[in-house]
């Protein structure tokens, strides 16, 4: 209320807030979604590089980008991937935004330990911290990529997504509701 805008990612966000707070319209703004096409693409002379770095060979490759926290990173390392790196012997990108706070720290070792029980620890790569200008390069050494959030019904679609598909990945999500459009 007191301040001079209120800058809002998404429009059900935005519409429930101006509702609740009873937020004047000319407070209020929706910033684009979206991503830098002229930053991430795909770009197959750095899949090749980024691929042999990676030691990611011909296999099938999940990519993901994000922090830790509102996604399913954990269920994903226990259950799905698993289940396609045993049957289709996947590998898993995880480009991570890491400041090494305590529950960064403490999630990041539920996915290792599910990945550890799982026999498939060697079939995944941290990457942390990525700077910007060098994201596209390991976004195109992947084959799809992941927005895990698990019970999440996406009313508008996060930034991540719109990087997988600027660098020509298709996306795996959990299929509810309008994520199933996606």
């Amino acid at each position: 209320k007191h301040s001079d805008r209120v800058m809002f990612l998404c429009r059900p966000y935005l519409d429930a807030a101006r509702e609740k707070f009873l937020l004047p319209a000319q407070k209020v703004f929706l910033a684009p979604n979206g991503t830098d096409i002229n930053k991430i693409y795909f770009d197959g002379a750095e899949r090749k590089k980024a691929r042999k770095e990676l030691g990611l060979g011909k296999s099938l490759t999940v990519g993901y980008i994000g922090g830790l926290g509102d996604e399913d990173t954990i269920g994903f390392c226990e259950e799905s991937f698993p289940m396609l790196a045993k049957s289709h012997g996947a590998k898993v990108v995880f480009i991570i935004s890491y400041e090494d706070t305590p529950s960064q720290r403490e999630i990041l070792a539920k996915m290792k330990e599910g990945l550890g029980k799982a026999g498939v620890e060697k079939s995944a790569t941290f990457l942390f911290s990525m700077p910007f200008e060098k994201l596209y390069k390991y976004l195109s050494a992947c084959d799809i990529g992941l927005v895990p959030y698990p019970n999440f019904e996406m009313n508008v679609v996060v930034a991540k997504a719109y990087d997988c598909v600027a660098a020509g990945l298709p996306i795996a999500v959990k299929a509810i509701g309008n994520n199933s459009e996606i």
